[in-house]
């Protein structure tokens, strides 16, 4: 599993570094790596179900550091 991980940080980062230098959004480069590593690509990656919930760990802290950047008193406007 590990190198599974390793596996797909390196190429989001490489991804990411590679549509930066274009002058493309960094999401789509680790899409792109994602897509080229995944199961419909060239299956890189051999544990699929650990690194998806790995990835979904990943996105509950994204989630929860992005509320952390909320305020009551902006999202207060939005409601009235």
């Amino acid at each position: 599993m590990i190198s599974d991980l390793v596996v797909v940080i390196v190429s989001a980062t490489c991804g990411g570094i590679a549509f930066a230098c274009l002058g493309q959004p960094v999401i789509t480069g680790y899409l792109l790596a994602g897509s080229i590593i995944g199961p419909g690509g060239f299956s890189f990656v051999n544990e699929l179900v650990q690194v998806e919930t790995v990835a979904q760990f990943g996105v509950i802290f994204l989630l929860f550091a992005l509320g952390l950047e909320f305020s009551t008193a902006k999202v207060s406007i939005f409601v009235f």
